[in-house]
């Protein structure tokens, strides 16, 4: 989990845009200045070598959020992949290799910003189920950035904010005058073209769920195989954590996962038996009672503290995160989780 921003407009309180999106990247923010644009980076080191961001190779320069998992086999062809320090060092290579349409050789969950000065073109795209925050805007300019939260910052009208669309690769072009420096107008920008990630065929031949078993127990594996740190889960009485639990018991390393229930709503039958289990895989569990008063505590900082956001009318009647008692439960677990320094791995099903 990182954080960036990229903008044509100058940025005159850096604090103040880059305050909810430094909490995604504590262990360093790097700017850099190229034309009229500003490339702000916060850095989560998770996975690979601490390299910093953007990603800078003469012309094009890149930042992005996530994890790329086939880094060191993309671009195909290209010596010295298997070099790459971090699996972002993948990106720029690539768009080398394959122009815009990069982002269909990732595997992997990404939000990812590039900007081609020569060819003054930029690339918003987000992985094929949008897992990582990403918002954009044309007014008067160029403008991205993992929180809304830093756009509305820097001064953009809320209704020209935008998020990236799932499984969708969106190219700009960019006209500015020669030696420009950024402000409101300086650069135009306006869509060039847009396509799929991936596509999908829909078409249904399984008899058996048997291939899916096998692709998300590989999923599972290749999230924790590479992690610089142990992993956790919260767990729950839910069909989501069940099976992201079944899948670390047989894909995980020992002593590597980790598992969180907040006594709160869940069937605790069923929370017993899953924690149980951790006495036949080495792995580690914990059940948190929290006191009313640690629900207010953890509730005032997530008001503080956490990007505003608000659920939709058709899920939880357009609520706020903050409201949502979930968020402050597993803000107590992720509090504990971030000083042990754990990873989170989590799982959205259909129940």
């Amino acid at each position: 989990m990182c954080s960036f921003l990229v903008t044509s407009w100058l940025i005159s309180n850096l604090t103040a845009v880059n305050m909810f999106l430094v909490p995604r990247g504590p262990d360093g923010t790097t700017t850099v200045q190229r034309g009229p644009f500003t490339f702000v980076h916060n850095l989560l080191h998770m996975t690979g070598e601490r390299v910093q961001q953007p990603f800078v190779d003469d012309e094009v320069v890149a930042v992005y959020n996530g994890e790329i998992y086939n880094s060191r086999q993309v671009p195909e062809g290209v010596e010295g992949r298997h070099k790459f320090r971090s699996d972002g060092e993948c990106i720029v290579p690539s768009y080398r290799h394959l122009g815009p349409r990069f982002p269909k050789i990732l595997d992997g969950e990404w939000a990812l910003t590039l900007v081609d000065f020569a060819k003054r073109v930029a690339i918003v795209s987000a992985d094929v189920f949008a897992t990582k925050p990403l918002w954009y805007s044309l007014h008067e300019g160029f403008h991205a950035a993992s929180y809304q939260s830093a756009l509305l910052a820097l001064g953009l009208p809320q209704e020209s904010l935008r998020t990236a669309e799932p499984n969708k690769v969106l190219v700009l072009n960019l006209d500015w005058r020669a030696e420009a420096t950024p402000g409101p107008g300086v650069v135009r920008a306006e869509e060039k073209e847009s396509f799929a990630v991936h596509e999908f065929d829909l078409r249904q031949f399984k008899e058996t769920t048997d291939d899916w078993q096998k692709a998300f127990r590989r999923a599972v594996w290749k999230r924790t195989a590479g992690s610089n740190h142990p992993a956790f889960v919260g767990l729950s009485s839910g069909y989501d954590s069940g099976a992201l639990h079944l899948a670390l018991e047989s894909e995980a390393a020992a002593h590597s996962v980790n598992y969180f229930t907040v006594s709160a709503e869940e069937l605790p039958g069923v929370v017993a038996s899953r924690l149980a289990a951790h006495h036949r895989s080495v792995a580690r569990a914990w059940m948190l009672q929290l006191s009313l008063s640690d629900f207010v505590a953890e509730r005032a900082w997530l008001e503080k503290a956490a990007e505003p956001f608000r659920y939709g009318k058709s899920n939880w009647a357009g609520g706020s995160v903050q409201e949502d008692g979930a968020a402050a439960g597993l803000s107590a677990i992720f509090r504990r989780c971030r000083n042990l320094e754990f990873v989170v791995i989590s799982l959205t099903l259909q129940d």
